[in-house]
């Protein structure tokens, strides 16, 4: 890894440590009709060509500090009798392909008489939700057939450095955050088994009013005040190729008097503070650690829903995770969303967070 990219070495040594794969890479999951089968193995075989002409493979070697023929792409075809459900063989492929640190780019397909998946993997050290995105979309049209030339991915390597390069904010982020707050349920330690719900959430929200409602709807559970973590991209850096996200961490209250002002003014002073993001502060970890703090996220996301007329995407989720509650927001596709709730299994039961999803819906709405 670049020296001058530590985060980025940070990030890349806990997903390693830690089998957090399904967690962090983005990943695409789609189903096509026997008809397709022919068209969608054509179009895996040429990914890597692809992959190449894109220049994706030369981004992560320049994040990695090697040599461009040392990136892997791996790609799998296979046949079988008979296909289970497609989401479960989906969710089955993304489990069992890990895509490697040195790995930009993977497709494995799996088909049968009936039917095929193909699930695709890019890696998270070159690019933000909003990038796998676009990248995914690309990648449809070279499977259904209907691809240009790939878009050449150039990786912005000069904000890449000056971010990493500026001096975390982390002694203010500290003093910001204060006292912990003392959780009314701890938060259960480690990784986790996970589980999904999805909620509805009305198309007015903005990404505060969702945290006030969130924060309002786990006060049962942990209490009023609560730490919060997000993955921010700053608006400067959004328009370009790169990983830029920085994971903050906010206190909110629910027992506020203005909820929702209060959340919005608490966000914007840690967001004032400069670069920071949760592995600049190995002491505030550490603090949070002891304290037992509940891991809580909210994370404005994509589900990566491309919708061809070939190509129907697939529901695939984490199993396991190191946070207790979290809620991913995708609103890449229609102006309402999807909200997902992910629950460590060892948090809250069953019961609870349905319960749980109820509020979100009622304060929501």
């Amino acid at each position: 890894m670049r020296e001058d990219l530590v985060y980025l070495d940070r990030l890349a040594t806990l997903v390693g440590r830690l089998g957090l794969d399904t967690d962090t890479t983005p990943t695409m999951a789609v189903a096509y009709a026997p008809s397709a089968a022919a068209r969608m193995r054509d179009g895996v075989r040429r990914l890597a060509s692809w992959t190449r002409a894109a220049k994706l493979d030369q981004a992560l070697a320049w994040v990695l500090d090697q040599p461009t023929h040392g990136i892997g792409i791996p790609l799998s075809c296979r046949s079988v009798a008979q296909l289970q459900d497609p989401a479960q063989t989906a969710q089955q492929l993304r489990e069992s392909t890990p895509l490697a640190l040195d790995e930009v780019m993977s497709a494995h397909l799996l088909d049968a008489p009936s039917g095929g998946v193909v699930v695709v993997k890019l890696s998270h050290l070159v690019a933000d939700a909003s990038d796998a995105d676009r990248v995914f979309a690309e990648v449809c049209a070279l499977l259904d057939g209907t691809a240009a030339e790939p878009t050449v991915y150039a990786l912005d390597r000069r904000r890449s450095v000056d971010l990493y390069a500026r001096p975390s904010a982390a002694a203010a982020v500290v003093e910001e955050l204060g006292e912990l707050p003392v959780a009314r349920r701890c938060g259960a330690r480690g990784r986790g088994e996970v589980r999904t719900l999805d909620v509805r959430v009305p198309e007015r929200h903005s990404f505060s009013s969702l945290l006030s409602v969130a924060c309002r709807a786990l006060a049962p559970v942990v209490g009023d005040d609560q730490i919060w973590s997000y993955p921010l991209t700053p608006p400067e850096d959004r328009d370009h190729p790169g990983y830029f996200a920085q994971v903050k961490q906010v206190k909110v209250s629910a027992g506020a008097t203005e909820p929702l002002i209060a959340t919005r003014r608490a966000r914007a002073r840690i967001e004032a503070l400069g670069r920071f993001s949760e592995g600049d502060a190995p002491a505030l970890a550490g603090r949070l650690s002891r304290a037992r703090t509940p891991r809580l996220v909210l994370s404005a996301t994509s589900f990566y829903r491309t919708n061809t007329t070939v190509l129907r995407p697939l529901r695939t989720v984490s199993h396991r995770s190191l946070d207790d509650v979290r809620l991913l927001w995708d609103r890449s596709h229609s102006p309402d969303g999807a909200l997902r709730l992910q629950y460590k299994t060892r948090f809250l039961d069953a019961p609870e967070a349905q319960d749980l999803a109820r509020r979100l819906e009622s304060f929501a709405s």
